[in-house]
């Protein structure tokens, strides 16, 4: 009986140390996990704010436009002075911006008007027009507190200039350059209208004229256009 009870307790002792060490391996592991899991890196993650108010438009628009006073030269012929009349400007747009600071467009313009021309004391009559491609950056002021949005700009691009003196033709083309101001007043999320002003100048160019009158030297066209604008955003 004795040896029967001394087995048991071996048996029981036994058990007793395998379970234990069963526990303290397990809970060593716990920690070890545990340990590793609070000591894991996490990757930073970043979040780069786009913007998303930037929208498409187009804007078509129309007025007056005033040419300024040129001359037209040819060595051993007398200079011919262009005096402008005011005339008419229209242009349209396709464009991206926001309606907080910036905006680029395409922009195509035709411009015509009469001209009074003087030659050595004589006068005649004449006319102008030009068509022109330009590309336009536009810098938004932001003013909350107005129901109007000054911009202003800036653009280069090509024109063609056409003229008609004394019933003959000339035509020349060239690299033209222009500033822009001007007020829109958005009625809707997606309509407005802009007043705007507009110099475009040239730097000199030739115009070849028909017939025997061969080529002349225009030292620069430059106009003056106020136009009122109405703009689509989509």
């Amino acid at each position: 009986m004795p040896c029967i009870l001394k087995g048991a307790v071996l048996t029981l002792v036994i058990c007793l140390l395998n379970f234990s060490t069963a526990q303290a391996h397990t809970v060593h592991h716990t920690h070890k996990a545990a340990v590793f899991h609070m000591r894991a890196p996490t990757m930073p993650t970043f979040k780069v704010a786009m913007p998303t108010d930037f929208a498409s438009y187009v804007e078509v628009s129309s007025g007056i436009n005033f040419s300024h006073t040129a001359e037209l030269s040819k060595f051993g012929a007398s200079t011919l002075t262009l005096k402008g009349v005011e005339g008419v400007g229209t242009s349209i747009a396709f464009g991206v911006g926001n309606e907080s600071d910036l905006a680029a467009e395409v922009e195509y313009s035709f411009r015509s008007g009469a001209v009074d021309v003087s030659v050595a004391g004589s006068f005649a009559e004449g006319y102008l027009q030009s068509h022109s491609v330009m590309g336009n950056g536009i810098f938004k002021l932001a003013t909350p507190e107005l129901a109007f949005q000054p911009y202003f700009g800036l653009g280069a691009g090509y024109l063609w200039q056409e003229a008609e003196i004394a019933n003959i033709n000339g035509s020349g083309a060239t690299f033209a350059y222009q500033a822009l101001a001007g007020a829109k007043i958005q009625f809707t999320d997606q309509a407005a209208a802009a007043l705007e002003y507009k110099y475009q100048t040239t730097e000199d160019f030739d115009l070849d004229f028909q017939g025997s009158q061969g080529i002349y030297s225009l030292d620069s066209a430059s106009n003056s256009t106020i136009q009122l604008g109405v703009q689509m955003q989509f």
